[in-house]
C-alpha cells in the first residue's frame, strides 16, 4: 500500500551518557550524544519515527547536519510525494486542466518511472516535458526508447556541463524531439552560457517553448560586471570571449 507524507519534522535530543560510560579516546571526552528525531506524519495523522545517531567523532556526521540535509534536501522532494505515484492518477488530474490550454506538461511523473511517463505521454493530448527524469546521457537513451516525452529541458547545471548539455540537446533534436533551457536559479554569470546554448542550437526553439532566463527577476545585484538584460520576456545573449561575461569582484 502506498503511503503519502504529509509532514515531516526533526528535533535535535541530548541523551547524558551515564557517569561510568563516559568515552575518553584521543578526539576528546564523549559524554553525551545528540541525535536527530525524525517524525513523519501521513494525511490522516498516522506517526513513522526515526532517529539518526550522529556522533561527529566517529561518523563524521552532526545532529544540525543531519537537520539540514532532511529539511532543505529531503523533506521537499518528499511531502505529497512532488508528482503523481501512477499514470492513472496523472492522467486524469492532467485532464481536469485541459480548459485552461496547457501548452505543456512538465514531469508529472516521478523521476525514476520514465516508462510510466511514456504511458502518461500515450494517453494525453498535451506535449509532455521531461526535466528530472532526465539528468545522463544513458537516461536519455531510454527515454527515447519508450518515447516518453516531446520537449526535453536540458541545462548544463543539471546535466554535466555545457559539452554534455550540447551533444543530449543535440540527440533529442535528431530523434524529433524539442528542447528547451531549464534553470536552478542560475545567477546571470551561469545564465550567459544558458543562453548561449539556447541561441547557437536549432535543437531550441524559443519562438514557441521559452526558455528560463530569469535571474534578473530574482536577483537584486548582479553577479557580472555588464549585466544580462531581460525585456520584453527576451534575453540577451552577451558577446565577448567564452561566454561574454566576467565575474563581479
Amino acid at each position: 500500500m502506498a503511503i503519502s507524507i504529509h509532514e515531516i519534522d526533526t528535533r535535535i535530543v541530548e541523551h547524558p551518557l551515564k557517569q561510568s560510560r563516559i568515552i575518553l579516546s584521543p578526539v576528546g571526552t564523549h559524554d553525551r550524544s545528540r541525535f536527530l528525531i525524525v517524525t513523519m506524519y501521513d494525511p490522516d495523522g498516522v506517526r513513522g519515527y526515526g532517529e539518526a545517531a550522529t556522533t561527529p567523532q566517529w561518523s563524521g556526521e552532526t545532529a544540525e547536519t543531519a537537520q539540514w540535509v532532511i529539511e532543505n534536501l529531503f523533506a521537499p522532494r518528499l511531502v505529497g510525494n512532488g508528482a503523481y505515484r501512477t499514470a492513472d492518477e496523472a492522467v486524469p488530474a492532467i485532464e481536469k486542466l485541459l480548459p485552461y490550454r496547457l501548452a505543456l506538461v512538465e514531469q508529472p511523473t516521478h523521476r525514476d518511472r520514465i516508462r510510466q511517463l511514456a504511458e502518461v505521454r500515450r494517453r494525453i493530448k498535451v506535449p509532455v516535458m521531461a526535466d528530472e527524469a532526465v539528468f545522463t546521457p544513458d537516461q536519455l537513451t531510454e527515454a527515447l526508447d519508450c518515447d516518453a516525452f516531446d520537449v526535453l529541458a536540458v541545462y548544463p547545471g543539471k546535466n554535466g556541463g555545457v559539452t554534455t548539455c550540447m551533444e543530449m540537446a543535440q540527440t533529442a533534436q535528431r530523434a524529433g524531439k524539442k528542447c528547451a533551457i531549464g534553470s536552478n536559479l542560475e545567477s546571470d554569470l551561469g545564465q550567459a552560457a544558458m543562453a548561449a546554448i539556447a541561441a547557437g542550437l536549432k535543437a531550441f526553439p524559443v519562438e514557441e517553448i521559452p526558455c528560463d532566463f530569469q535571474a534578473a527577476l530574482f536577483y537584486h545585484q548582479s553577479s557580472i560586471k555588464q549585466p544580462m538584460k531581460l525585456k520584453n520576456g527576451r534575453a540577451a545573449v552577451p558577446f565577448g570571449s567564452g561566454f561574454g561575461v566576467e565575474p563581479v569582484g
